[in-house]
Order: C-alpha cells, then structure tokens, then sequence
C-alpha cells in the first residue's frame, strides 16, 4: 500500500516501522511522508486514514 503520513503524525510511521512491515519506498515531501509498504491486512484499519488515493481504489477493487 501507499500511505502518506503527515509529519506532525510522525508516531504512526513509528508503529508502521514497529511492525516490520516492509518498506519498499520512503519519500520526504512538504506534506509529510510518502511510503510503498506490504502492511499485513489486520492492520490495515489503523492505517486507513493514511492510504494515498491510487491505494484506496486498489482496496475498494480487492475488497469486492
């Protein structure tokens, strides 16, 4: 998945690195942190607020 974490929300990058979930992409931008990451489906929920547009109509697509 894609997540765009804000900066100020830095503590959620720390759990998603916490987890070990691999990381395959880390970009720095204006509005936050931008990271490609295989994150294991039961924590996807917690994370959900993160998801970049591309990785929500992906979900939305497997989903169904």
């Amino acid at each position: 998945v894609s997540l765009l974490v804000p900066y100020e929300d830095g503590a959620r990058l720390n759990e998603l690195y916490a987890l070990g979930a691999p990381i395959s992409e880390r970009v720095d931008r204006p509005d936050g942190v931008l990271v490609r990451a295989l994150l294991p489906y039961a924590e996807l929920r917690r994370f959900a607020q993160y998801l970049v547009a591309e990785a929500r109509a992906e979900t939305a697509q497997s989903s169904r």
